[in-house]
């Protein structure tokens, strides 16, 4: 339980990387 709960935390953190740095290109590109 503990584990897949860290795991879940882990994947939200990449996720919000993803969405951060996704988000900096199409405003660098499109802004």
């Amino acid at each position: 339980m503990r584990r897949a709960r860290r795991s879940e935390e882990d994947l939200t953190l990449t996720l919000l990387c993803y969405i951060t740095l996704k988000w900096d290109y199409f405003e660098n590109r499109y802004g």
